[in-house]
């Protein structure tokens, strides 16, 4: 702060530098240090990230509205009410049987089970809100502290800006106390609401705090000139044959140049 002039760089070979691209300097940090944020862009596949399903906030939901959604749509399905389907669905004979002895019935399911699934998807989309996705949620984040984030941006801003200014070095000082203080108040009384309650969602939120994010981390890894592997058993197996390559080959011992120690 006390020295404007220095700049942000980011330095890279000539063979790099033609793949780096969306360079920014990212602000709003609450910190006397920005980051730089940029991509590197290669010429192979990404690796593959799990499929998170849509999540939504039941607490909000109008469960008449979903049932009712969910009855007129199975009504008018002609998946769930072709004759295959409703022959199998009200069969009164074994179920397992029927599909042994008619294999063409796993088709049939297969196709009910995903109408079923499309159908249900639909009515909790008309009828409940979902929640925001975030790599990482903070239930404890408020419109007040957010307030508090944009005033120490400012605040930061204006001391950039006028360096010499003590006055507006005191104000950046104090926003930012204030603000990494309002969150570490947040935090505390977030986890002490958490634990007072004694409600039966409570052991799935504990759950949802100690559980990890399902997204790979480990980018593709070449295990010889000519193969990338990219499938979780594959990376797992080059890095054990990297990490632990085979012993070299030993040759075995000369018996006929051995003498005994006349100790």
């Amino acid at each position: 702060m006390t020295n404007p002039s220095v700049l942000d760089l980011t330095l890279a070979t000539d063979s790099v530098s033609p793949y780096i691209t969306d360079w920014q300097v990212l602000p709003d940090l609450g910190s006397d240090h920005l980051s730089i944020l940029f991509e590197v862009k290669g010429t192979l596949s990404r690796t593959t990230n799990i499929a998170q399903p849509a999540r939504f906030n039941t607490k909000l939901a109008d469960w008449e509205k979903f049932a009712n959604t969910l009855k007129s749509k199975i009504s008018i399905s002609t998946t769930l009410n072709s004759s295959e389907y409703l022959n199998i669905a009200t069969s009164e004979s074994n179920s397992l049987d029927s599909l042994l002895d008619k294999s063409q019935y796993i088709q049939v399911l297969d196709e009910a089970a995903k109408e079923f699934t499309r159908i249900i998807t639909y009515s909790a989309e008309t009828s409940i809100p979902r929640i925001k996705s975030t790599k990482r949620a903070k239930p404890w984040w408020s419109p007040e502290l957010k307030a508090l984030r944009k005033r120490l941006s400012n605040a930061f801003e204006n001391a950039k800006i006028y360096p010499e200014d003590d006055m507006f070095k005191k104000i950046y000082q104090s926003a930012r106390n204030h603000y990494f203080q309002a969150i570490k108040t947040a935090k505390k009384n977030h986890w002490n609401e958490f634990l007072e309650k004694e409600d039966t969602q409570s052991i799935f939120k504990a759950m949802s705090y100690t559980k990890d994010i399902q997204t790979e981390r480990i980018p593709n890894i070449r295990s010889n000139p000519s193969k990338l592997e990219n499938s979780f058993e594959g990376k797992c197996s080059a890095f054990r044959s990297t990490l632990f390559p085979p012993p070299p080959f030993t040759p075995p011992p000369n018996w006929e140049s051995y003498k005994q120690s006349k100790k």
